[in-house]
């Protein structure tokens, strides 16, 4: 896709010509966090129960049940990263 030792082509032209960021050459993903996985699976435990559970209602459970302490903002990452996974794995199961 990139070669980074193209003899005439640059690295900016070549994101230019495949309209991708430069930015997006030197991202590395960060790998999930042990904490990050084991509230995502308790919250997933409680959304089965309780589906019209917010962020809000969701962190105050996981803080008083579980003793989970977890701000109103990484919840609602957590949501969005859990609901963003169930829907690539089940469009890959349509495939």
């Amino acid at each position: 896709m990139m070669d980074r030792e193209h003899p005439s082509l640059s690295l900016v032209r070549q994101c230019a010509l495949l309209g991708v960021s430069r930015s997006s050459l030197y991202y590395r993903p960060r790998a999930a966090l042990a904490e990050d996985l084991s509230l995502m699976e308790e919250s997933d435990r409680q959304y089965l129960e309780t589906p019209f559970y917010g962020s809000r209602r969701m962190r105050a459970w996981l803080e008083r049940r579980q003793g989970l302490p977890v701000s109103r903002k990484r919840m609602q990452w957590l949501i969005t990263a859990t609901s963003n996974q169930e829907q690539t794995l089940s469009q890959q199961q349509r495939a």
